[in-house]
């Protein structure tokens, strides 16, 4: 067991306890930045310190970052300044690949410069990964400057969607206009060039090969908040970062550590422009004995509240005329006030709810600037009990501007609505059972030229009982809950659609536009195998057939198929008995997940040809699957030898 990152012997003792030596040969492995930390968790004990890189391997980290690409290289008119500035660096890792990144957009005539400014910081004593840091935030173009502060909102060690943190800074005002690109595209280029310099982690890649999801470096979100608060940008409250001192204050965030129990927010903030809550302290808002507090928040432009007890949005919030951005995630959030309509001004309502439905009053046909409006489940495992419910009949085809709605009840709302938001780049839907609205939605749709992602959906499923049953794998006969989707439409006239998400059974399986690259079928109830037709999509990266999407008995990745495919997961295929990969089929595979196939028995055949494998997820596999991969004993407990990661868990 690893525990990473302990930075306090209060951490490790509140851990310690609930791992008991019962001498059984088992080992835990911590790591830290402070050798105390270490010293305290096993006295006595000679701990391991990493050493710093040697002259050779530093200058293979430094051209690696700062001359990216296949023709890389340092050229010799750059040799010998390229190595004084690496020696300045004295083996560190991090402030190797910083001056790398900061280098890699740099002009040959700027080196002298960067190696002037770091060797006039050593010489007034600062340590050498502080200034590092440092110059790497000077360096910035003043665009980025106020991006890159804006980080310390984000608790440590978090991974942060891409996407959200795009939308803040567009809400922020961060994002310079150029030409006719969207926001978004230049929203998009910023964070390139901060991950570019090292100063942002990419985390996940998303199946088109952008940026998902990223990560800051503890020392770099030390330096955002120190740099933020010497400028009042943003004051932090938790996590030991600072106290909380509201009074000119311009951005607030509270994390989740907040040492109070309740954190009130009736004081009056007059300077705040943002407040961002990551917490799972009970801030109410909205109930009886505590209202929302208007008075100081008047000009408060974000909004966002992440794992927050709430069900309900005061009527107050239509007050806060000047919001661009309102985030309610991971709430129990069910309903939405009319009030909302007041917000004019909003670019991004983003609500992630624990509830089933969520309703959405007619008023939001009044936010003419709303650019995403994205409403959906807090669980994302795949297996979707959820619907957002528009009351009445808005005229949404007043919102130009959208570029996302999900996921949203199918209604008469619809009709000539849909087909004039022509800048929408993601749609989810959410079909009804009768079927009243799949030709609708297929005339609609067919005038989104500019669709990139689109989910279809049925929100009516069997009764509680049933779904537990479904969860067992005890998934009863009768699957009539489970309709026909009669979409008569071209999925191949999308030309930039490239996810595609589809829920419900199948006549047949439809041509896929060529620039798909991740496919979700969910309950298609094919017969015939549809890895043949699949395996054409040159540009597939992620394919997810789940529960029930396939019938059939048998799946064969035929050789030389599937080319570019990364992640693949096998999820609720209950008659699925055989599963065969051919030699040279799926030869850039990263992640396999298979998970409650009851029929198969045993590891897909010629797994061992997927060498370039990472992770392999087997969950909730039957017993016979389970005794096949016995450590040492198991008939398949070899092949699974030469894949890094291995998640094993099977069902009660």
């Amino acid at each position: 067991m690893v525990f990473d990152d302990i930075w306090e012997n209060e951490a490790w003792d509140a851990l310690k306890d609930a791992l008991p030596d019962m001498n059984n040969g088992s080992r835990v492995l911590l790591t830290t930045h402070s050798k105390d930390v270490a010293l305290h968790a096993e006295a006595g004990s000679r701990p391991h310190e990493l050493r710093f890189l040697n002259d050779e391997e530093s200058w293979e980290l430094f051209c690696k970052k700062t001359f990216p690409g296949p023709e890389g290289g340092c050229s010799k008119d750059l040799l010998k300044l390229g190595r004084e500035i690496v020696e300045k660096c004295h083996g560190v890792p991090l402030a190797i690949v910083v001056v790398g990144g900061l280098l890699s957009s740099k002009e040959p005539m700027e080196w002298e410069n960067v190696r002037k400014t770091l060797s006039l910081q050593f010489s007034q004593g600062e340590p050498q990964i502080s200034s590092v840091l440092s110059l790497s935030y000077k360096d910035l173009p003043y665009y980025l400057k106020p991006c890159f502060l804006y980080l310390g909102i984000f608790p440590e060690d978090y991974e942060f969607p891409a996407k959200k943190l795009i939308q803040l800074w567009a809400a922020e005002g961060f994002l310079q206009p150029r030409g006719d690109e969207t926001l978004e595209k230049v929203g998009e280029d910023y964070l390139k060039e901060l991950v570019q310099r090292s100063m942002i982690q990419l985390a996940q890649r998303s199946s088109s090969g952008g940026i998902k999801s990223c990560r800051i470096h503890d020392l770099f979100r030390d330096l955002s908040i120190s740099k933020a608060k010497e400028d009042d940008f943003l004051q932090v409250h938790g996590e030991n970062v600072a106290t909380l001192s509201t009074s000119t204050a311009r951005r607030l965030a509270i994390h989740r550590n907040a040492s109070s129990e309740h954190t009130s927010l009736k004081s009056s903030i007059p300077h705040l422009r943002s407040l961002m809550i990551h917490t799972q302290v009970v801030v109410r808002l909205g109930r009886k004995q505590e209202k929302f507090p208007r008075r100081g928040l008047n000009l408060l432009r974000v909004l966002d509240l992440h794992k927050v007890a709430i069900e309900e949005l005061p009527s107050e919030i239509g007050a806060l005329i000047h919001l661009k951005y309102l985030g309610c995630t991971n709430t129990c959030l069910k309903s939405l006030p009319s009030s909302i309509g007041n917000l004019h001004n909003l670019q991004t309502l983003n609500i992630t709810s624990h509830d089933y439905v969520i309703s959405v009053p007619k008023e939001i046909e009044k936010m003419k600037e709303l650019r995403h409006f994205q409403v959906k489940s807090a669980s994302d495992d795949g297996h979707y009990i959820f619907r957002c419910e528009i009351e009445g009949h808005p005229w949404l085809g007043l919102i130009r501007n959208l570029q996302t709605l999900t996921c949203v009840e199918a209604g008469e709302w619809m009709e000539n609505c849909l087909e004039k938001l022509t800048n929408l780049r993601k749609l989810g839907i959410c079909l009804d059972l009768g079927g009243l609205y799949d030709k609708l939605l297929s005339e609609s749709i067919l005038k989104l030229d500019c669709l990139q992602s689109l989910t279809v959906m049925q929100y009516q499923y069997p009764s509680p009982e049933s779904s537990i049953s479904i969860l067992n794998l005890n998934i009863p006969a009768s699957e009539s809950y489970i309709r026909i989707l009669n979409l008569n439409m071209p999925f191949t006239r999308f030309l930039l659609l490239s996810k595609l998400r589809l829920e419900g059974k199948l006549d047949k399986l439809p041509e896929f536009p060529e620039n798909l690259t991740k496919l979700t079928l969910v309950y298609s109830s094919l017969e015939k195998d549809p890895l043949p037709q699949l395996k054409k999509l040159p540009k597939l990266r992620v394919l997810r057939l789940l529960w029930s999407s396939y019938w059939g008995n048998k799946l064969v990745f035929a050789s030389q198929g599937f080319c570019r495919l990364e992640s693949l997961h096998l999820e609720g295929l209950r008659k699925l008995e055989d599963c065969t990969v051919k030699k040279r089929a799926l030869p850039n595979l990263l992640h396999l997940r298979i998970n409650y196939c009851q029929q198969l028995k045993k590891l897909p055949k010629g797994l061992h040809y997927l060498k370039t494998l990472k992770k392999l997820e087997l969950w909730n596999m039957p017993p016979l699957f389970k005794a096949r991969l016995e450590p040492d004993e198991g008939a398949d407990w070899s092949k699974t030898l030469h894949i890094p990661s291995v998640d094993i868990s099977y069902m009660a």
